[in-house]
């Protein structure tokens, strides 16, 4: 970004900018704007200023099965009344990244992580740990991995996991990964995960 484009963007005079390059403690950040797109950093502030579709108030809502990957409420009929923190549970405990997705636009961040929150007491530590990185990643994609280091690429490829496949397939075509992966020898079911993963089946 220009400074005329930080500096609007900020809603700042240049001499604010100017004193944030010589601070100890913001250069780091005028640098960082710097070295991003403008159309970048406005198309991050948009998807994070997006309003869930229903409010923290709403309490109930009419199942729709159709919005989610997996139909983890088998037992109730679609478009029946469902509490919001009842549903939100039941993906919690069985996650998988597609719905944590959907979870966020339907109800937002703070009440997804607020009733994952609720649920740490019941939970493996383990799977606390991986719903509350699907939670992240679903949420901020564009800096998840500045945190989150990705595994080692055999690891990756026997327990592969959506956000994984995500990076690697800015490395590697799905083909390529398909070879890898036959390669380490990996079973039959994650070798399925990542072709439906890369896209490469239904």
């Amino acid at each position: 970004m220009t400074t005329q484009e930080i500096t609007k963007l900020l809603e700042i005079p240049n001499s604010t900018l100017s004193d944030w390059d010589n601070s100890s403690k913001r250069k780091n950040l005028v640098k960082l704007l710097r070295a991003l797109k403008s159309e970048d950093v406005i198309n991050i502030i948009a998807a994070k200023e997006q309003k869930p579709k229903y409010s923290y108030s709403t309490r109930k809502i009419r199942l729709n099965k159709k919005l989610f990957k997996k139909d983890m409420l088998w037992s109730r009929q679609d478009g029946s009344n469902i509490e919001i923190k009842n549903l939100i549970s039941v993906y919690l405990n069985t996650p998988n990244q597609e719905d944590i997705g959907t979870l966020l636009k339907l109800f937002g961040y703070e009440r997804v992580i607020s009733e994952l929150h609720n649920n740490v007491a019941i939970m493996p530590k383990e799977d606390y740990t991986e719903v509350l990185e699907q939670i992240e990643y679903a949420d901020e994609p564009d800096i998840y991995f500045d945190n989150h280091p990705v595994p080692a690429l055999k690891q990756v490829l026997k327990k592969p996991k959506k956000r994984y496949i995500d990076a690697l397939i800015k490395q590697y075509t799905p083909s390529e990964l398909i070879t890898l992966a036959k390669e380490f020898n990996v079973t039959y079911p994650s070798l399925f995960q990542i072709k439906k993963m890369t896209g490469l089946s239904a």
